[in-house]
């Protein structure tokens, strides 16, 4: 289990996320939705170590933040994330899974080809497109096996086809792994809904509505909802904008 309790963070006298107590189960798919700027990513980034917490309780497991255990259980593919072009797709994945105690190299040749990246895997990733990259990340987190994998925007710079091809590789691990998302994607909620947090302003929220009706999410965001009531105001009834 993956608990976090009166978590706090702030930049200078800025408040970013506050006082966040929740929990994510040890397998299965949680979503993390809401608008830009909410807290999300940065919610993201202190699970994965990538930036401090001002107060509060982060355990993986029964194994607190900061310790050597804590950083066995999660991998983290960041949205804006980095990799050393002088590596090889190859060299890239195996020198991440070095650092993973339980991570399978045998499956790195299979996703490779799953993912099309087979004859890429001794280029430099220099010469690598954007959705390359992310596939080579994907393929590492599910190597590495780890029991979290955390993921900002897993889905974003890759193709119709590698869309599907993630989201059944996912339906496949997650009955023993968990996977906790953020996502702005509609298909994706609809696909996996069994565990959809709300967050706004810093905080979040379990959402227990129908992920199939949008306004009921979008009502759950918040803010949102004022500014299409703004609409309704200003242009009333009329479906046509001359």
């Amino acid at each position: 289990m993956f608990n976090i309790n009166n978590l706090d963070q702030s930049f200078s006298s800025k408040r970013i996320l506050r006082e966040i107590s929740c929990q994510f189960p040890n397998s299965g798919v949680s979503i993390i939705i809401g608008t830009n700027g909410c807290g999300k990513s940065t919610f993201m980034n202190v699970l994965s170590e990538m930036i401090p917490f001002s107060s509060g309780e982060i355990i993986c497991n029964g194994f607190p933040i900061k310790s050597k255990e804590y950083n066995e259980q999660i991998f983290y593919i960041p949205s804006d994330f980095y990799l050393p072009e002088f590596m090889t797709g190859e060299e890239y994945i195996n020198f991440i899974l070095k650092h993973y105690k339980n991570a399978d190299f045998l499956l790195v040749e299979f996703l490779l080809n799953l993912f099309d990246l087979a004859e890429y895997k001794n280029t430099l990733i220099e010469k690598y497109s954007f959705g390359m990259k992310k596939k080579i990340q994907v393929i590492a987190s599910f190597c590495s096996f780890t029991p979290y994998i955390l993921a900002d925007e897993i889905f974003s710079g890759l193709d119709f086809d590698t869309v599907i091809l993630l989201e059944s590789l996912i339906d496949y691990f997650k009955e023993k792994r968990s996977f906790i998302i953020v996502s702005h994607d509609m298909d994706t909620l609809k696909r996996f809904p069994e565990n959809i947090f709300i967050m706004n302003k810093g905080c979040i929220t379990p959402f227990l509505g129908n992920v199939n009706d949008k306004n009921n999410i979008v009502k759950s965001i918040g803010g949102i909802s004022d500014k299409i009531n703004s609409l309704h105001e200003y242009f009333g009834n009329s479906k046509t904008i001359y």
